[in-house]
């Protein structure tokens, strides 16, 4: 399972790198984690030569998403049960005071999430003047 793994992430690599389907290439960083069951997922960090244009909240909603998919047919609401269930950040959902992420359990304090969850709506993607992106999600009920 490993070596077919690695194999797909090499033709990935290679896609990236020579075919320049994103941008021309410029380096990468990565790593390979497996999770709790077993399964491995890659982050990949891409390196592309680009001018200080190229990073606008515009070009950023073209590749990132922060929002649920919203299709009303099964694929779209299979991939939609699939994200809230792997993706989202819900272990202090509902004020679960015992959750890993929680802080401040001091009574004499508010509890709050470490990850910063829940976080606010957003309805456009904002760039802070460290380079910090905050991407748009918006309310859709």
């Amino acid at each position: 399972m490993s070596r077919v793994f690695n194999l797909k992430v090499q033709d990935l690599l290679n896609q990236i790198r020579h075919k320049e389907g994103i941008g021309p290439w410029l380096g990468w960083v990565w790593t390979i984690e497996y999770q709790k069951r077993g399964l491995p997922h890659l982050h990949l960090l891409v390196f592309l030569r680009t001018d200080h244009q190229f990073l606008t909240a515009a070009n950023i909603d073209r590749f990132i998403s922060a929002e649920l998919p919203t299709e009303p047919d099964a694929i779209g609401e299979k991939l939609c049960g699939i994200i809230q269930s792997a993706m989202v950040h819900t272990y202090c959902a509902g004020g679960n005071g015992q959750a890993m992420c929680m802080h401040g359990l001091n009574a004499l304090t508010t509890q709050t999430c470490r990850k910063g969850y829940p976080r606010q709506f957003q309805e456009e993607t904002l760039i802070t003047e460290d380079g910090y992106r905050l991407y748009r999600s918006r309310d859709i009920g």
